[in-house]
This record gives C-alpha cells, structure tokens and sequence, in this order.
C-alpha cells in the first residue's frame, strides 16, 4: 500500500518504519473523537449525556459515555449505529464525518491502520490490512479517490437533494477533482474560476437580501416606481 506523498512546504514526518503500528477500528476512532470534540466544547461526560438524552429520549448517563470514550483505548469497543452518530453530531455541534477523522497523532507518534480503509478501486480489492489516515481522509472528502461508477450517481443525488432543500443551486457550485489527471495550471485555472462564479453568484444573492432589507425598512429607491 503506497504512503501519500505530503504536499510541498509539509513539515516532514518521520518514517512509517520507525513508529509503533497500531490496528484500531472505526467504531474507535469515533470513540476518539466524541472525547476530542466533548473536550473541546469544555462539557463533562455527563453534560454531553444529557444533551444526547434531549435529542434521542434515551438514557446516556456518565457511565455510558465513560465506557463509550475508553473504547479508544480498552478492549470493550461500542459499536455506533447511524442513529448515534446523527447525535453526537447534533450533541458536539460538528458534521458527521469530524467523527470519522484520524487522530493527530496518526503518521507522526504511532502508525494507525484503519480497519475497513483501503485502497481504490473498491470493486478490485479485499479489505485485509486496513488503510492509512491520509486514504481516509480521501474517503471522507474525495480529496484522492476516483470513485468511478458511485461518484457520478452521488452528485447527482446530492443535487437533487439541495435542489428540492435549498432551491436550485448553480450547476458548477462545487469543486470537484477530475477523474483524469490534468496538468496543475490547468486545475488551478478551472478551479479559480469555479471559484470566480461562485463569489459572483454569492454577490447576487446579497444583492437581493439587501433590497429586501432597503424595502422593509422603506428605503428601497424602487419602490415608488
């Protein structure tokens, strides 16, 4: 399994062969990050309990919270199911995939192995060694991967969800990584533009919400017309 090459400019990382592996799972390094992120809010296990009971009127006391942050480290891991993690989502104020991200110290004190993260493409693999945290960040944002057949259907299903959610939203909204390799300049170009397109639409927008404003407040220069 390749190493991601770090970007230029990264500071440089000491050898995978030098550190300590570790094997973990996913359920773990969601274990790892309820604890990083309740820390992070400066909430107690049972202050973060109860903000899981408000949202799932269920019973999460300091004991369960204790025993779900030690599946990091302790040889009893909780399994999350979808439901969870929608929770803890909405209880730690982040998006669902900061749950998924690989510990600091990945790459640089110990060596995590992913369980389950591998290489692309999927439909030519079998899941044996686990993955590395810059393969599951690429899982996580599609900052690698050629997702082949599933990516198209994706963002066809994500457009439409916006559409029906938000109203329409500008064909070149977001930036993607092409399948094929192009040239940088090439990328950077159409990615500034992308970008270009974005900001003026953003300006249109702004544009509207501020007459509406001016119209409410009876200052609109049109609305005598």
């Amino acid at each position: 399994m390749e190493t991601p090459t770090p970007p230029a400019g990264s500071v440089r990382l000491p050898s995978q062969d030098d550190l300590p592996s570790r094997r973990v799972t996913m359920n773990q390094v969601v274990a790892h990050n309820i604890a990083y992120f309740r820390n992070a809010l400066d909430l107690t296990q049972e202050e973060l309990g109860g903000r899981l009971e408000r949202i799932t009127e269920k019973r999460w006391s300091k004991a369960t919270m204790s025993a779900v942050e030690r599946s990091w480290d302790g040889n009893r891991i909780r399994s999350f199911d979808a439901d969870d993690l929608v929770a803890l989502s909405q209880a730690l104020e982040v998006p669902i995939t900061a749950l998924f991200l690989p510990p600091q110290e990945d790459g640089t004190v110990i060596d995590y192995v992913f369980a389950n993260v591998g290489a692309p493409p999927y439909r030519d693999r079998t899941v044996k060694g686990g993955g590395t945290g810059g393969e599951l960040l690429a899982q996580l944002f599609a900052s690698e991967y050629d997702y082949s057949v599933g990516w198209d259907p994706f963002l066809e299903r994500l457009q439409e969800a916006l559409d029906f959610y938000y109203g329409a939203v500008p064909e070149d909204f977001f930036i993607t990584r092409p399948h094929e390799p192009l040239d940088e300049s090439v990328v950077l170009d159409d990615q500034v533009n992308k970008l270009r397109r974005q900001i003026a639409t953003l300006r249109e927008v702004m544009a509207t919400l501020d007459r509406a404003a001016n119209k409410l407040e009876g200052t609109d220069p049109d609305a005598g017309e």
